[in-house]
């Protein structure tokens, strides 16, 4: 027992001497300097400019149309005899395939009579050619009869004056050579009517043969022929219908080369140029698209839209999926091409200000604005090659602040930005 006694009581000693000791080197601590934490400058994010080749890109829409589009009507009024080879809408024809067939037992008449009249009239100009002739036969025989009564007279005259012949003589001398003039000239006046008459006859086989390829025209037309190569869309008669001049039979549409309308805003007018690549998208088929060129530009701009139209040629036999007419199309429009361009984000610029870090000191910097891509501004004047440009905490900063960069800043990509825009700035 009394060994257990001592053993407590040397452990109390030892706990009540420690705690002694503790309180001891606590009342005689020393207390260190005492330093006010200030508070840090706000942690900032940035851009550093680098020099990039961008490309200014306008975005449009509009609806795809075939280049070539024909109507065939009928030109004569006719029965409708048959379709060509059975033909239905949808089917490819080749230029100058015969398509709709019509009745030609008429025109084959009109022709018939139109190339018997020309006859007759051949046949006439013939009998005034004989006539003619004969008459000019007849003309030369009264003509030498009249020398002869002439001289037969000046002979008679003569031996008058020497009165070796009687006045009975010279008259009768005298009577044959006025008989032989009223010959000749009755000949002459035949002859000279002979001509109106030719040319009457002339001009009415001009007008028969007229008739005549009036005729033929008429009958080549009782069969209609596509007129370039494509596709049938739709076919308005059948056989035994009627139809008249105008009358539509079919509809051919060339789908090889098709042309697809854009309105652009007025204010990229001198940004676009003939011969601008595009591309085309359609919302109904994603992951395909098409490519173009800018084959017309407008003149005037629409006063009400502000908008221009641009002319989008586009040939279906270079693409790989043949766009279908009447399409509707989202089209990119190439623009200039800038090199060594300076973009800034858009949010990062407020009245034309931008802050940029000089250190850790922020540096408010006015810039002048060349153009928008995309979510992005182009910088005229400004900044510089390797300027960092803040892009947030913008409403808290001001010249002269102190800021922290966020450790990896984001520099802007190198490539060419391609990011398409409306024209106006809007990212599409």
């Amino acid at each position: 027992m009394r060994r257990i006694l001592l053993t407590f009581s040397l452990c109390l000693i030892v706990v009540t001497g420690g705690a002694g000791l503790g309180y001891l080197l606590y009342a005689q601590r020393t207390e260190p300097p005492r330093r006010e934490l200030g508070t840090l400058p706000p942690l900032a994010t940035s851009v550093t400019l680098t020099p990039q080749t961008v490309t200014d890109r306008y975005v449009g829409y509009g609806v795809v149309a075939a280049d070539r589009v024909a109507n065939v009507a009928a030109e004569i009024s006719a029965i409708v005899k048959e379709r060509v080879a059975g033909i239905e809408a949808g089917d490819a024809v080749a230029q100058g395939q015969p398509l709709i067939e019509l009745s030609s037992d008429e025109y084959e008449h009109n022709l018939a009579r139109a190339l018997a009249l020309v006859d007759a009239e051949e046949a006439r100009q013939g009998e005034l050619n004989a006539e003619s002739e004969g008459l000019e036969r007849l003309l030369e025989t009264a003509d030498r009869e009249l020398q002869v009564a002439a001289n037969e007279r000046t002979r008679l005259g003569e031996l008058i004056e020497q009165n070796m012949a009687a006045k009975k003589e010279f008259d009768f001398a005298n009577l044959a050579y006025h008989r032989a003039l009223r010959v000749k000239q009755s000949y002459e006046m035949d002859l000279a009517v002979i001509g109106p008459r030719a040319q009457r006859a002339a001009a009415s086989k001009r007008s028969l043969e007229a008739d005549v390829e009036l005729a033929r025209l008429n009958l080549a037309r009782c069969v209609l022929r596509a007129p370039f190569s494509g596709v049938i869309r739709s076919i308005e008669v059948d056989a035994g219908d009627r139809v008249g001049p105008g009358s539509p039979v079919l509809s051919i549409v060339d789908a090889s080369r098709c042309e697809v309308p854009v309105q652009l805003p007025a204010g990229v007018y001198n940004g676009v140029v003939i011969g601008a690549a595009c591309r085309l998208e359609s919302p109904s088929a994603p992951g395909r698209s098409w490519s173009g060129v800018v084959s017309r530009i407008a003149p005037v701009a629409d006063e009400r839209t502000r908008t221009f139209a641009v002319y989008i040629d586009l040939d279906n036999t270079t693409q790989e999926y043949p766009v279908l007419p009447g399409t509707f199309l989202r089209v990119i429009v190439d623009g200039p091409t800038h090199r060594d361009a300076l973009l800034v984000p858009r949010g990062a610029v407020r009245n034309g200000q931008v802050l940029i870090a000089e250190g850790n000191v922020v540096r408010r910097r006015r810039i002048e604005v060349a153009g928008l891509i995309g979510d992005k501004i182009r910088v005229a004047s400004g900044l510089s090659r390797g300027d960092r440009v803040i892009t947030s905490h913008l409403e808290s900063l001001d010249d002269g602040a102190l800021v922290r960069l966020a450790a990896g800043a984001t520099p802007v990509a190198r490539k060419s930005a391609t990011t398409p825009t409306d024209g106006s700035g809007a990212s599409q």
